[in-house]
């Protein structure tokens, strides 16, 4: 870069020519690269100059080869008018720290005013100069042995700087105290509060007195409405009155610090008497839920178990929302899988207490979905209908905010759920209305929840469109729906891995046999009977009863249900005995006071088995002890359910037993 080249010669000239010297003699080795030449210089002078100006020359070797144009004679011209400039004005480094307070424009600016210049000659050359300097006074202070030599310059300017702002801020103070000490005395403020407040004012505004003035009216007037509130009943304990008249005194006495230490160290012992007291009121949360479930009071336990998780919740609304959910859906699932209603009825009082406090239309669909939920499960298990009629009622109201143009997922979700629950009602049901309510209800939610989209949920419906398929098959003559049924299990296997999801892969299994044995009960031949059996059997592989007894207690049923027909078509009675044995394996979960319909409706299939079995073994044990299960079946069913429709086939099953028993005794 040969402008660079030709610029290194001109600095280390002007340099000579600072230094005292003149001419190219000054240099031994002029040739010699910009920093080698500079060292020949510096050397011959003292220190401190030597270093002072070897900035200055990096500066104008920087600006001039960034900012000036690159004509040599605008260079020469800059360099020598900051040259003259930085010798006969530049300051020392005492008056440049304490006069200038090292501020670079401030020198720059005043050196310009020194310059005598022609005018045209300022107007073309005072920009370049001006970044010359500035640069260079600015890089003073960065050069670490020289702030060195500047440091003492330093020190005592601030020293001085210090003592000049204290005594403008006791100035300011007194002024303070002077123009508020007549409403300062009306407010009932002592004069040391007075002072101690003015001077905290002056000091946070020493450069605004006005400013500080307004704050200082105003903390008197705080102070003032403190001193009245104090005249007024209170209900504060004696020991945080005592700590207010403490402060009041150290306020009075104008030590302002001290009081505000005193409120924050009694602060400090409330936050640690706080956290003792709510890890005690967790304590007894939980004491008292452990009452309310020993009393079997589900009211009581949502109360605490919501008590313990305000105490705990997170600030921000949505994430409440979903941590309260989070806790439901712990409460419902132990009961869907462990076959704790208590537990299911906490999480239709933990939903209802969510459905209140959600803030929109999502969160208030979402929540009555999970209310819908939890009642379906729950009249799963009672003989009654009113829970599986809440939750329709439930669902229909999530559509109301689930609608299908705003959430078509969740309005499908809620399609199927609605499909599922009016299924299970329409079994109790002596017509067939709710059943197809279901079926179309469920093929409704396949309009958006499709396979594509989601495959698992596409898998679920399906699951649940076999149920009510399977249900109104089995009110009809024909076969058509429960081949429908058949096809959808299957279908919903094609997703619904044993790999993937073994529970649910399960579920479907133990539906795909119960739609097989219905299909197979109007066949005349056995394939599909002994292909529901092996898919029972396939199912309770999956569905144990350590993991989900109810399940398997389901399944159990069911096997028997499949291996009863089988055996009534074959000559021996190792399918029937087998059958006996499934019946009696379900009534060890399914028992009367947890699932009384179940237990009801197990008791009639082990009736039906027990006559087919004693008749053929020609045992009245067995066709006593299914007279005893078939009058216990319907009490449950006809009397207390109220299931009316059902009591035709009970009454026969009962006339078939005993007439069995008159027969062996030969009567």
């Amino acid at each position: 870069m040969p402008e660079k080249r030709a610029f290194a010669s001109i600095v280390v000239l002007g340099v000579a020519s600072m230094m005292g010297q003149t001419g190219l003699a000054a240099f031994a080795g002029i040739a010699l690269p910009l920093d080698r030449m500079l060292d020949a210089v510096f050397d011959r002078h003292e220190r401190d100059r030597k270093r002072t100006l070897k900035t200055l020359c990096g500066c104008l070797a920087d600006e001039l080869d960034l900012f000036v144009p690159h004509d040599e004679g605008t260079r020469e011209a800059v360099r020598l008018a900051a040259q003259q400039l930085f010798v006969n004005f530049g300051p020392d480094d005492s008056r440049f720290v304490e006069h200038y307070e090292m501020n670079a424009e401030t020198v720059t600016d005043d050196l310009l005013a020194r310059w005598d210049v022609a005018a045209l000659d300022r107007q073309e050359l005072e920009r370049h100069v001006r970044r010359v300097l500035t640069c260079f006074y600015r890089r003073l202070p960065e050069q670490a042995e020289i702030f060195a030599d500047m440091l003492p310059h330093t020190q005592r300017a601030v020293l001085q700087k210090l003592g000049q702002i204290e005594s403008k801020i006791d100035v300011m103070s007194s002024q303070l105290v002077g123009l508020m000490d007549r409403q300062a005395r009306e407010f009932g403020i002592k004069e040391e509060m007075l002072i101690g407040v003015a001077r905290r004012y002056a000091e946070g505004n020493p450069d605004n007195f006005d400013a500080a003035l307004r704050g200082l009216e105003n903390a008197l007037e705080a102070a003032h409405r403190q001193i009245e509130q104090s005249r007024l009943p209170t209900n504060l304990s004696a020991a945080i009155q005592a700590v207010i008249d403490e402060v009041d005194a150290l306020n009075n006495e104008g030590k302002i610090d001290e009081g505000a230490a005193r409120i924050d160290e009694e602060l400090a012992a409330m936050d640690a008497e706080d956290e003792r007291r709510r890890a005690e009121r967790m304590r007894l949360f939980d004491k008292g839920l452990a009452q309310a479930i020993l009393d079997r009071n589900t009211t009581g336990a949502c109360r605490f178990v919501v008590a313990k998780f305000d105490l705990e919740a997170p600030d921000d609304p949505a994430e409440r929302f979903e941590a309260l959910r989070a806790i439901r859906r712990e409460w419902y699932e132990r009961g869907r899988d462990k076959g704790l209603n208590f537990d299911l009825e906490v999480a239709i009082k933990l939903a209802c207490t969510t459905a209140t406090r959600a803030s929109n239309a999502d969160e208030r669909g979402t929540a009555v979905n999970d209310l819908g939920i939890a009642l379906w499960t729950l009249g799963e298990r009672e003989s009654g209908t009113q829970s599986l009629t809440d939750a329709v009622n439930a669902y229909r109201l999530a559509l109301e905010e689930r609608t299908r143009e705003r959430a078509p997922l969740d309005w499908a979700m809620t399609q199927n759920n609605l499909g599922s629950t009016l299924a299970t009602l329409g079994l109790r049901e002596s017509g067939t209305q709710s059943l197809t309510n279901a079926v179309n209800a469920l093929r409704l939610a396949l309009e958006e929840s499709t396979r594509g989209r989601v495959p698992l949920d596409w898998a679920t419906t399906q699951n649940n469109l076999g149920n009510a398929l399977q249900n109104l098959g089995e009110r009809e003559s024909g076969t058509q729906s429960l081949t429908d049924a058949v096809n959808a299990y299957r279908l919903a296997l094609e997703e619904r891995t044993r790999e993937r999801v073994p529970l649910d892969w399960a579920i479907t299994q133990n539906n795909l046999g119960t739609a097989l044995q219905a299909l197979g009960e109007r066949e005349s031949r056995t394939q599909s009977l002994t292909d529901a059996v092996n898919a029972y059997r396939l199912a309770l592989e999956e569905s144990t009863r350590g993991r989900v007894p109810l399940d398997w207690a389901m399944t159990q049923n069911n096997l028997g249900n499949a291996l009863r027909n089988l055996g009534k078509r074959e000559s021996g009675t190792q399918s029937l005995t087998d059958a006996v044995n499934a019946f009696r394996l379900a009534l060890e979960e399914y028992t009367c006071e947890r699932v009384p319909l179940n237990w009801a409706m197990t008791q009639y299939n082990l009736a039906g088995a027990l006559l087919l079995l004693g008749g053929r073994c020609e045992d009245v044990g067995m066709l006593e002890e299914a007279e005893a299960a078939v009058i216990g079946a319907r009490e449950v069913i006809v009397d207390e359910a109220g299931m009316v429709h059902d009591a035709p086939k009970h009454d026969q099953r009962l006339a078939d037993i005993r007439a069995a028993i008159v027969r062996l005794r030969g009567g």
